[in-house]
């Protein structure tokens, strides 16, 4: 029933709670020809990603958001939909702590790489970085989410 009001309103499925596996991603940015960062976030695709979520989840992933989506492997698809099912774990847990710190209070939150420009990764020091992708900030790190280093 919410999946057809999804698609009335011109919405893609949400991806979260169930499982969404690589293959569904894949399935669901087909077509697409630009980077990951803003396609993950294209509701008529996937409902709900927004722009911090899709940083996060692009780290997590190992995955730059700057890679282009036909350029994805199965494996770095698999590693997205992992990504953003952590992304959003994560945020949940965080939201149902003692305190929620919200970003117009000048709290980041615990977040991996979103707002953390010059600051080191959690996963290899390198220093995050900030880049603009479709008028918005991206924040990734350049060690870890390099095509050549992942995992």
């Amino acid at each position: 029933m919410l999946e057809s009001f999804f698609q009335e309103q011109g919405l893609g499925p949400e991806p979260w709670p169930e499982v969404r596996s690589g293959t569904w991603w894949s399935t669901q940015l087909r077509g697409l020809r630009g980077p990951v960062k803003p396609a993950l976030m294209r509701q008529d695709r996937v409902a709900g990603i927004g722009n911090i979520l899709a940083s996060e989840a692009c780290w997590r992933a190992c995955v730059h958001p700057a890679a282009l989506v036909p350029s994805l492997s199965p494996e770095q698809w698999q590693a997205v939909s992992e990504g953003v099912r952590s992304a959003i774990d994560h945020t949940l847990a965080e939201e149902s702590g003692e305190e929620i710190v919200y970003m117009n209070q000048g709290g980041e939150g615990s977040f991996s790489v979103y707002g953390r420009a010059g600051q080191p990764c959690s996963r290899c020091d390198r220093m995050i970085e900030r880049m603009e992708q479709s008028g918005r900030a991206s924040f990734f790190c350049p060690g870890c989410q390099s095509p050549s280093r992942c995992r």
